[in-house]
């Protein structure tokens, strides 16, 4: 009887187990998913945080153009313009329109330094090397140059603008009839104890019509005076 009881109290525990599990299983929440049935599970991606490089707009902006830088011309520069305006012209009727941008004259070539250097025995070498390294930057003329003959700081169109020949003819004619044409300036070339100088002054007074000049000067008792000159362009 005893050795029964045992075996009985086993099979309990085994009909008592096996009801548990039952019992979970049956609140056990239903599938509603059809065996047969696909499910779209959506795919995440594993990081939401862009990896491209951030781009800093402010750095990688072009850099803003910045325009040409102006030189300012030097008191002896125009003493040099003047003398050799005052040698060519200087009657005070006379009216002289000059451009105001000093422009970029080439060098005169070994052929021209060797000819001033001729006229000229002791002539320094500087003054090209200085005409030649000029900067390349805006000049801008000032009234400040002491002429004998009457001039403006000529800003106008060119005279070619009125169609030729008669624009020339009425340029003169309604607008300037004491000029002697259109002046430019180039830029100066001087020594290292600026006594001697070098320039080239050009003049345009028709269509197809005018010519260039290189001068040398020097500075003799505080004055500057021509000492040779040589064309450099005529048309």
């Amino acid at each position: 009887m005893a050795r029964a009881g045992v075996a009985m109290s086993r099979l309990e525990f085994h009909a008592v187990l096996l009801g548990i599990v039952l019992l979970a299983g049956c609140r056990a929440a239903p599938s509603t998913v059809s065996p047969t049935e696909t499910v779209n599970i959506p795919t995440i991606a594993p990081y939401a945080v862009s990896l491209a490089p951030t781009v800093n707009v402010a750095a990688t902006a072009p850099p803003a153009v910045s325009p040409a830088p102006t030189i300012g011309v030097l008191s002896e520069e125009y003493a040099v313009y003047a003398a050799v305006l005052n040698l060519r012209y200087h009657s005070p009727e006379t009216l002289l329109l000059i451009r105001p941008n000093v422009y970029m004259a080439d060098d005169p070539g070994p052929g021209a330094r060797s000819r001033f250097a001729a006229k000229v025995p002791d002539l320094s070498p500087e003054v090209f090397d200085n005409f030649s390294a000029q900067e390349q930057a805006l000049r801008q003329l000032q009234p400040e140059l002491q002429l004998k003959s009457r001039y403006i700081l000529f800003t106008d169109a060119e005279p070619e603008s009125f169609k030729g020949e008669d624009g020339w003819e009425a340029f003169y004619a309604t607008k300037y009839p004491d000029a002697v044409g259109i002046i430019f300036l180039s830029q100066v070339g001087l020594n290292q104890t600026m006594d001697q100088a070098f320039v080239c002054v050009g003049f345009r007074y028709w269509p197809l019509a005018g010519d260039g000049t290189y001068y040398y000067l020097r500075k003799v008792d505080g004055a500057w005076r021509v000492e040779a000159q040589e064309l450099a362009w005529q048309e």
